[in-house]
């Protein structure tokens, strides 16, 4: 019979307990390190928590096999149980959700314990394996910066010590990474912010908002509204302190930030064909235009009516046309470039996403397939990688090389809002309409470590610097920053250590036992 911490008997409890309705035979049980609340495992493939009168404290936890052990984090915030469905599973109580993938063996899992202070946890099977894993997949710690209204974009400070939010309500406002807290007063715009990034050494900030203005700040805390102008999108130079801008009449422009004054002329339109340069039919729409890594090329898009999209290449400095049009069959949304500004990705509503020698204008691969119009298409740090996404609920890898998906598509079950590469490459995070974001694998596509949620759709995401956060925006008025462990999936196979125990063969053979009685 279950006892508390003085000896009374609990005897009233535990006769409540087995009168709830669908709760098979008790295998287990546990209090809670504050000893008001008590855990079951039962063998009808959940377990619950219950306050001590028998009311029941939080959903049912499901396993699709029968619990054999339940147990109470440390500090009372996560349940461990351990089911003969051949898993263990972390999760949290207060939210009924599950932290983390399946911890899996190749039997049923006997027992499950917290360790180190419950910065570790350790399973025993019947597969004969004793496995130690981390406690701490992402989404287990997260900052909280809360803002007042739907955000629409979140970005790291290029040392990440700093983020900005721009958010719906017409401000932006910037963060101090390491606490979450305000670093000054929020910068107000006359209409809803869609953007907002720091520059290379985080003396200045640019802000767009609506209706159609760039403003940069600086001075202390970034409080000092310097240039302003009237443009349809903007993207600060990598390697200098300018500005490239969508003018309202659509063609693109270089601006010093400093002084706000123009650097050399508007960037032409790209020629109509000889004999129709007074035609109006051929003036063309520039949709977006963006700096390769090293600042020496842009890249625009243009659309002249429904069936005439291309992207156009350009040297920054004199701005001569390098090479296009690159031609789809509909608009092109986005392009990029190689880390080495020799190839080019465009991305279209056609549906497609194609690579381009930057130089020749050649493809140089076949079109890469969505199943719905394409919105981004980006390189890896390495260049042997592009990561698309747009309206089909997934985001895709393909191998350069040979135009191949490189795995199965990564997907969500909405639009993905935004994707990216962290700096080494080979993990990949996205980011759902769905209110969810997930990071994934590389090389292998299989996610690491549980869904990131938010109670809204999250509009952008983003890997810190040093690869250790993921920041995230959602409607849901707050952008979050998650802790991202080192490794998300089981740290040791102590199967030396079971042999030193003795292997577990069956399920006699626990870690630790608990008893229904």
């Amino acid at each position: 019979m279950l006892s508390d911490a003085t000896g009374t008997s609990l005897g009233k409890l535990s006769r409540e307990l087995r009168t709830i309705p669908n709760l098979g035979p008790v295998l287990g049980g546990s209090f809670n390190p504050g000893g008001d609340l008590v855990a079951g495992a039962a063998s009808d493939g959940t377990a619950r928590v219950w306050t001590l009168d028998g009311r029941p404290a939080t959903p049912a936890f499901k396993h699709v096999g029968p619990v054999v052990t339940v147990r109470f984090s440390p500090d009372g915030n996560r349940l461990l149980t351990a089911s003969r469905d051949h898993t263990a599973r972390l999760w949290d109580i207060h939210t009924g959700q599950p932290i983390g993938p399946l911890l899996r063996h190749g039997g049923a899992v006997c027992d499950a314990v917290f360790a180190a202070a419950g910065e570790w946890i350790v399973t025993g099977s019947e597969d004969g394996a004793v496995r130690v894993w981390t406690a701490s997949p992402p989404g287990m710690s997260c900052k909280l910066l809360q803002g007042n209204s739907p955000v629409l974009c979140a970005r790291f400070s290029h040392d990440g010590r700093q983020v900005v939010t721009a958010e719906l309500d017409g401000t932006a406002q910037v963060w101090t990474s390491a606490t979450a807290t305000r670093a000054g007063p929020a910068l107000a715009h006359p209409g809803p912010v869609s953007r907002a990034e720091f520059n290379r050494d985080g003396s200045r900030l640019l802000t767009l908002s609506e209706p159609l203005s760039c403003r940069v700040w600086g001075g202390a805390q970034l409080q000092t509204a310097g240039m302003s102008c009237y443009c349809a999108g903007v993207e600060w130079d990598p390697q200098r302190d300018r500005l490239l801008s969508l003018l309202p009449k659509s063609v693109a422009r270089v601006w010093e930030a400093a002084s706000g004054f123009p650097l050399g002329p508007v960037l032409p339109e790209p020629s109509a064909p000889v004999g129709r340069e007074a035609d109006s039919r051929w003036h063309w729409n520039t949709r977006k235009a963006h700096y390769s890594l090293d600042g020496r090329r842009i890249v625009t898009c243009h659309v002249r009516g429904r069936n005439a999209a291309g992207a156009y290449v350009w040297e920054a400095a004199s701005q001569p046309i390098l090479a296009g049009p690159l031609a789809h069959e509909d608009y092109i949304n986005d392009a990029d470039f190689s880390p080495d500004a020799f190839r080019v990705a465009t991305a279209s509503a056609d549906g497609t996403v194609r690579i381009w020698d930057a130089q020749t204008g050649k493809p140089i691969s076949r079109p890469l397939v969505h199943f719905a119009p394409v919105h981004r298409a980006i390189f890896s740090p390495d260049g042997q990688q592009v990561l698309s996404w747009g309206a089909e609920g997934a985001a895709r890898l393909w191998k350069v090389s040979s135009g191949q998906q490189a795995v199965e598509p990564l997907r969500h079950g909405a639009t993905i809002s935004e994707a990216c590469f962290d700096a080494s490459g080979r993990p990949v995070a996205t980011a759902s309409l769905d209110g969810t974001a997930r990071v994934w694998d590389a090389a292998t596509g299989e996610p690491l470590g549980a869904l990131l949620r938010h109670a809204g759709g999250i509009h952008s995401v983003q890997f810190s610097p040093d690869g250790e956060w993921l920041l995230t925006a959602s409607e849901d008025q707050t952008s979050r920053l998650w802790r991202l462990p080192r490794d998300e999936h089981a740290v040791a196979d102590a199967s030396a250590l079971a042999t030193l125990l003795g292997s577990a063969t069956s399920s006699e053979t626990n870690l630790a036992s608990v008893s229904a009685d």
